[in-house]
């Protein structure tokens, strides 16, 4: 599968480096992040951000389309890391689980302003969670979790500065994001700060 969004992604880029109204950017931001369990037994295993650090620095870069002066499509690629601490119902086991991820979220874009990239804006789409990395005690322990976790994303931003934008995004997990035979899912769910730096209308300005 990730060979599948990585090709995607390719393509996307190929297919639209050429077009006038291509934009790219950096992004710098935090994500706010914890898990949404669905409650059953005691022998029901979880994962708590509670314990861990559930703010994290989040780092990426965006690609942007315009088709008219409101719609448009963006695609992110980001970068960050969680904590949780594993348990069972309300015992904690005290075990810090460390996961890295890259996230990729393809968004449908509707700028409200009179020209594209220069107002209010709100975005929806899909985010794929790619897990790069998970390790507890410094032991790879990737195959306990999911390789990758689907959510749903809704964002509100606002250009400032013909270059910058301020964007908050809502996250909610729509599959599990670890494997444990007989226990309820659980789905990671959060939000997402970011200042966003367009490179494309810093070095073309208008």
């Amino acid at each position: 599968m990730k060979k599948v969004l990585f090709g995607l992604i390719f393509l996307f880029s190929i297919a639209i480096s050429k077009a006038q109204d291509l934009s790219y950017g950096v992004i710098l931001g935090a994500n706010i992040y914890n898990d949404q369990f669905s409650s059953g037994g005691p022998n029901d295993v979880f994962f708590d951000s509670g314990n861990g650090d559930f703010v994290v620095p989040n780092l990426g870069a965006y690609f942007e389309y315009g088709f008219n002066k409101n719609i448009g499509v963006k695609l992110e690629l980001s970068f960050n890391k969680k904590s949780f601490e594993k348990g069972f119902a309300n015992a904690s086991l005290d075990e810090i689980y460390n996961l890295s991820y890259i996230d990729i979220n393809p968004n449908f874009k509707y700028d409200f302003g009179e020209e594209y990239r220069r107002g209010f804006y709100m975005l929806l789409g899909p985010k794929f969670a790619l897990l790069s990395k998970a390790e507890f005690n410094g032991k790879d322990v990737k195959s306990d979790f999911e390789n990758m976790s689907i959510g749903l994303e809704l964002a509100i931003g606002q250009r400032f500065l013909k270059f910058l934008e301020a964007e908050l995004k809502f996250d909610y997990g729509l599959t599990p994001f670890f494997k444990f035979e007989g226990s309820k899912s659980s789905k990671l769910s959060g939000a997402y700060f970011s200042i966003n730096i367009d490179i494309d209308r810093v070095i073309n300005p208008i």
